[in-house]
């Protein structure tokens, strides 16, 4: 069949026109993968199709709603807006619903793609209602299902074609069809990818806190680091543990993170005040996404901290069905708010948490314990020689007075504490008659006197649990110019806290009276000190002693 030559010229301007449809599309489909490929984050890649479909499209305005979580999530984009103005029309639409019935639901329904243009007689009430809460007029728009394999994901609406009178057309319809599989799978990706990454967080996070857990046992240090990893997990801008007072019936912060958090911890909880005692008091979790609506919401900690508390998400803290405290976790960072998988999270975070409180207790009990044991074995000696009755405290003060100044940890004061009031525990195996000699002592005195470091360090080795400060006990009595005993050790030689307790030792000596000696004052006992370092006395701690005292630690009863 031969074809006239208008006939030719028509066949292939539409043969030109379809080429250039195809390429278009390709180009954008390019695009699109381009944009994809280079980010996994699924806000990024949202931000990027939408800036994309702007441009593809010829329009003002897109939306792209998201369904499948909680609460459908809108977002929108126009070519003029900056990030910030982004920012503040999306915060606009944080509460709004998809509405129940009208274009949007009928597309997501039976996810066909539609175009409407806006007449003053079929006004489209949602549309309406969107462009005067982002304040632009809807002349018209093209929506159009997103979708992966059968699970619906949300629709991508696009506004207002540029140009006088114009509108989107069937190719428009063709283009976006064509390109919103593409868009929903890899939404739907990005999305997989997010909650994978979260869920890795959330793993690694729950590995530190049983790490924690595992190897720290003061209570204060352990329960803040975990909360913190809990605000981070949480997305939060606070969160606290409060533990229950059963005596006083009262909720106190153990650990409070976040701005204000110093001054929260200051803060009781009587019974009755609060959402945190109502879940204390019901077993019950509560999640309020806005306090000022919720008649539990007690405003005292914020006039107290200055902090303002928008949204609250709070679980019972448990130990054996037994409820000891709460985990709470306040006001989620930007326009959202806490949801039932952050109520999840928040109840295996609060059962770490609880594990923590119940060991640092028990070691607190067995700590105290322990204490209990050594005082009365000091007490042992006390008895056996009553002209030192007091000495192991006084010299145990002194040296945490020295201990504090140079700014050892929670663990070594306690190994301070400990062999201060066991440092002259090997007396016990001194004959009083030398103990309580009326006067010089004489050679073969000394050379049992000076055996009560090693004899104290022998009697307590049988206990694991002080074999951190035997040594320290074995040479308290060494100097630095290594004239000491029992070995002449020299310098760094000596452990550190043996060094400390020669000055704590040194000095109560000195200040204290004896059968064979008179006391001297405590100014003429540190200016001896002052004048033995380097010899007798370890120089930094000698200053440090010297500092506390001027500090007025030092309280002579």
């Amino acid at each position: 069949m031969t074809l006239r030559i208008g006939e030719r010229e028509d066949k292939l301007h539409s043969l030109n026109q379809t080429i250039e449809r195809l390429e278009f599309k390709l180009n954008a489909l390019e695009k699109i993968n381009e944009t994809i490929n280079l980010n996994e984050h699924l806000d990024i890649i949202i931000n990027k199709i939408m800036q994309l479909f702007l441009e593809l499209f010829d329009a003002e305005y897109i939306l792209i709603v998201l369904t499948g979580k909680e609460k459908a999530e809108f977002k929108i984009s126009c070519s003029d807006w900056g990030d910030e103005e982004k920012e503040q029309k999306e915060k606009l639409l944080a509460d709004k619903m998809i509405p129940g019935k009208g274009i949007i639901r009928e597309v997501m329904d039976k996810e066909i793609s539609t175009v409407v243009t806006i007449s003053s007689s079929n006004e489209i009430e949602f549309e309406k209602e969107l462009g005067g809460c982002i304040g632009f007029f809807v002349r018209n728009f093209l929506c159009t299902p997103l979708k992966n394999k059968d699970r619906k994901l949300g629709v991508i609406e696009i506004f207002n074609k540029k140009g006088e009178n114009s509108c989107f057309s069937e190719e428009d319809v063709k283009l976006i069809d064509f390109l919103s599989d593409k868009i929903g799978l890899e939404i739907e990706n990005a999305r997989l990818v997010s909650e994978r990454n979260q869920k890795i967080l959330e793993l690694n996070s729950l590995i530190r806190a049983t790490e924690l857990i595992s190897s720290t046992v003061e209570l204060k240090t352990l329960l803040d680091v975990v909360m913190q990893l809990v605000m981070k997990m949480m997305d939060a801008e606070a969160a606290s543990l409060l533990l229950l007072d059963e005596e006083k019936q009262k909720l106190y912060f153990e650990s409070a993170q976040g701005e204000k958090g110093e001054r929260i911890e200051r803060i009781y909880l009587t019974k009755g005040e609060g959402i945190a005692d109502w879940v204390v008091q019901t077993g019950k979790d509560a999640l309020v996404p806005d306090v000022n609506k919720d008649r539990r919401f007690c405003k005292k900690m914020d006039r107290f901290s200055g902090f303002e508390t928008k949204s609250i998400l709070c679980v019972p803290l448990k130990v054996k069905n037994r409820i000891i405290g709460v985990t709470e976790v306040i006001n989620k960072v930007g326009k959202g708010s806490f949801t039932s998988a952050d109520l999840v999270l928040l109840r295996t975070l609060s059962s770490q948490a609880a594990i923590a409180v119940e060991k640092a207790k028990l070691y607190r009990k067995l700590k105290n314990m322990g204490m209990a044991v050594v005082k009365s074995l000091v007490s042992a000696i006390d008895a056996k020689h009553p002209y030192t009755r007091g000495q192991s405290e006084r010299v145990t003060k002194y040296a945490l007075i020295i201990a504090r100044e140079l700014g050892f940890s929670a663990k070594e004061k306690r190994n301070v504490q400990l062999a201060g009031l066991l440092h002259d525990v090997g007396k016990i195996g001194i004959p009083e008659k030398i103990l309580e000699k009326n006067g010089s002592f004489s050679k073969e005195d000394w050379v049992m006197v000076k055996k009560h470091p090693v004899m104290g360090a022998e009697i307590l080795s049988p206990i694991e649990e002080l074999k951190d400060i035997i040594p320290i006990i074995r040479y308290h009595h060494e100097r630095l110019d290594g004239t000491g005993y029992p070995e002449g050790l020299k310098g760094e030689e000596i452990p550190l806290i043996s060094r400390i307790l020669a000055i704590a030792d040194a000095f109560d000596s000195m200040t204290s009276p004896r059968f064979h000696k008179k006391e001297k004052s405590d100014i003429e006992a540190l200016r001896e000190i002052k004048n033995n370092e380097k010899s007798q006395f370890d120089t930094g701690c000698a200053e440090a002693f010297i500092t506390g005292y001027r500090r007025e630690y030092i309280i002579r009863e």
